[in-house]
């Protein structure tokens, strides 16, 4: 170790960090991976299992915790990396794995919780899009493309394409994007993804979506209109009724003489 004089600007320390000082550390974590057990927590001992169980095609990484609740597995060589996360999505006791590449600027909470490695599928891509560069530009218009699957690169089915791409799930999910080929034509093409994780537009968190409130507004209570009860008078007045006058006894009649 030596001692490296630190720069004064304005009165207060100044540490500048040029790109020679963090070469040895970039290669050093170059092939590594982020692990997260989405809604709970594992142990170093159950994930070690899980790696033995899921990962024998590959050397097994050596593996770190980190306090903030994910784990850094760093593997021998890129090919076992990738092929890692060629293999995915994985789930541990129905957890979701969240699994991506380490970058120098990593922050868990806005590169794991918000950006996701989703495998996607572009159904009936023509045969002349199947190119590196064509993918790339495709699936640069979803997110950050990482890989293909093996179908797809060995081009051994060509049904679908299946690439796996970073995608931010804070921002709508593509599910049509427009290709314009080299003459001019404008191709519809659908997107589908393997797995739509769920994010909240309300609290800007991932894994649910928080219910509407009802605001419920306060009104004053209308007075209850009082009917007062309708008296019937002491001595109703007598209906009109007619009557036709009754004899006890009707008059005889008188017997008429004809002469």
């Amino acid at each position: 170790m030596e001692y490296i004089a630190p720069k004064v600007v304005d009165g207060e320390i100044e540490i500048e960090i040029e790109e020679k000082d963090i070469e040895s550390e970039l290669l050093y974590w170059d092939s590594t991976l982020i692990l997260y057990a989405l809604g709970g927590n594992i142990s170093m001992n159950m994930l070690k299992h899980f790696m033995e169980r899921m990962w024998s095609f590959v050397q097994l990484p050596e593996m770190v915790y980190h306090e903030e609740g994910y784990f850094v597995l760093k593997f021998r060589s890129h090919s076992d990396k990738d092929e890692v996360l060629m293999k995915g999505p994985y789930t541990l006791r129905n957890m979701p794995l969240l699994i991506r590449d380490w970058t120098p600027g990593f922050s868990l909470k806005e590169d794991m919780l918000r950006t996701f490695p989703i495998w996607v599928k572009l159904p009936h891509l023509p045969l002349h899009l199947w190119g590196v560069r064509s993918l790339n530009k495709i699936g640069s218009a979803l997110g950050n493309l990482l890989v293909t699957d093996e179908c797809t690169a060995s081009k051994a089915q060509v049904s679908y394409t299946r690439i796996l791409v970073e995608v931010d799930v804070s921002q709508e999910m593509k599910e049509v994007i427009t290709i314009k080929d080299t003459e001019g034509k404008k191709l519809q093409q659908m997107v589908e993804y393997e797995w739509k994780p769920l994010f909240c537009d309300q609290c800007q968190k991932f894994g649910h979506k928080c219910t509407p409130k009802i605001v419920r507004k306060w009104q004053p209570k209308p007075p209850e209109q009082v009917t007062k009860p309708v008296q019937e008078p002491e001595n109703p007045p007598a209906k009109n009724v007619v009557t036709t006058p009754m004899h006890e006894n009707p008059p005889a009649q008188k017997n008429k003489l004809y002469i």
